[in-house]
């Protein structure tokens, strides 16, 4: 293995590439570059021709330049190589610190594959500020660390876009907005007064992706909801448009989950306080009952309802358990059903008549609000998701009577759920939430 020596430098950052790497200062552009002469990279049939070609050329290049004891400026490898290697890291803590060798290639506009699903096995976050993951596509445990949830205790109220809402457990009106992967943050604004928890009243939210959504903005969205268990009521809810400087929008309205793409696109063009008024007109025209959905809310997470948001459309997803003797039987026996709200009652929708659900994957989690749906691709069939199957996570008893956590997924046609693999052994009773990791920012 051959070496060039480099100086002393705190802005080191080592890159792997297949079996080339390169050890490269992002201020002085100095490197240490390793490559075994006796290997060189040459593209073929059975491999992708362009990234091998590129690192074939790469390598003859710096062979050359080895010998005539040139350096190399590595912020100026052409965008084209760029986006070949950086296609192909699935997993996102190897495409941050890809982009973070230099400050060109952080801030040129590269792709990148879609990242393989996380779970999140936090229900809260303390002192520490560490956030633990387990990823699908490397089978491993991700910690991560997020500077503004060092020094406290912070409940995870929700997620989305890539991005976790954190509630201080001490001031439970503080909140704030954080992207575990990238380790941004910004604080939200001061929630409502009616979001201080009190018994049977448990806050909630959820991040929207504008790639479901199709506006152009993110949205939070906090909600409250009381117990007990069949009396289960809506409180108020509350929007906010990600870096909109007025603040919340509390609508206190049990029919905000069919209507809520209307609502956001008011708030984008309204602001929260005109959205209140209308809210309050409409509340006062349509008299006692008008908007009380029969006096009981159809809350996710509540009945085992969850959203289904999709542009200008919320479908709802309830999942029901049937309990049968199930002690022979090792397959999960739960099934979904799919609804639309049409005044004050449901109607069942066939998932044949549903075609914005035809070939996605779709990723529900118990404490969470919305699913996740998404295009079925090669990067997640690789980690075994496949279309049209709804993916969850859930305990079930082993041949001892034990308890072990695995994801099972359910098919949309053949209406059967099946086991597709174990997950480790970290989660006890915390049942875990699906995350999808992103670089977006936490300010808008």
């Amino acid at each position: 293995m051959n070496q060039i020596k480099l100086p002393r430098c705190k802005h080191n950052y080592m890159l792997r590439l297949s079996s080339v790497s390169f050890l490269i200062c992002a201020s002085c552009s100095h490197y240490k570059y390793r490559f075994p002469w006796s290997r060189t990279l040459r593209p073929h049939a059975t491999s992708h021709p362009s990234l091998l070609s590129s690192f074939y050329n790469i390598s003859v290049v710096l062979q050359f330049e080895l010998m005539e004891g040139y350096s190399r400026d590595w912020a100026g490898l052409v965008v084209d190589i760029l986006e070949c290697i950086s296609g192909r890291l699935t997993d996102p803590k190897d495409f941050v610190r890809f982009r973070a060798v230099c400050p060109q290639w952080h801030s040129i506009p590269i792709t990148h594959a879609r990242f393989a699903p996380w779970i999140l096995n936090n229900a809260e976050v303390h002192g520490s500020g560490d956030i633990q993951f387990y990823s699908l596509g490397t089978g491993k445990i991700h910690k991560k660390h997020v500077p503004a949830l060092e020094g406290k205790t912070t409940r995870i109220a929700g997620l989305g876009a890539g991005l976790l809402i954190g509630i201080d457990c001490d001031d439970k009106l503080s909140a704030v907005l954080v992207n575990p992967l990238t380790g941004d943050s910004n604080a939200l604004p001061r929630l409502p007064e009616w979001c201080q928890c009190h018994r049977g009243y448990l806050i909630h939210g959820f991040v929207t992706d504008p790639k479901v959504t199709g506006e152009k903005d993110v949205f939070v969205v906090i909600y409250g909801y009381r117990w007990p268990v069949g009396d289960e009521r809506l409180g108020h809810i509350a929007l906010w448009r990600l870096g909109d400087a007025d603040g919340w929008a509390t609508i206190a309205s049990q029919r905000f989950w069919p209507m809520m793409p209307q609502y956001m696109s008011r708030l984008s063009k309204h602001g929260p306080r005109m959205l209140e008024e209308e809210m309050a007109t409409a509340a006062a025209g349509c008299g006692k009952n008008g908007l009380t959905n029969g006096g009981k809310a159809l809350i996710p997470v509540m009945e085992s309802t969850y959203l289904l948001l999709n542009k200008d459309r919320v479908r709802f997803l309830s999942q029901h358990w049937m309990f049968t003797d199930t002690t022979h039987l090792p397959q999960p026996q739960v099934t979904f059903e799919l609804h639309d709200l049409l005044g004050d009652s449901s109607a069942l929708v066939d998932w044949d008549n549903a075609p914005e659900l035809q070939d996605k994957v779709i990723l529900h989690s118990g404490r969470d609000t919305l699913c996740y749906c998404h295009p079925a691709s090669d990067d997640l069939a690789r980690v075994g998701l496949s279309k049209n199957c709804i993916y969850y996570l859930s305990h079930l008893t082993d041949s001892v009577g034990g308890q072990d956590y695995y994801l099972v997924k359910w098919d949309l046609h053949e209406r059967i759920a099946t086991i597709v693999m174990q997950i480790p052994r970290l989660w006890d009773w915390v049942p875990g939430q699906w995350f999808l990791p992103t670089l977006r920012k936490c300010s808008s």
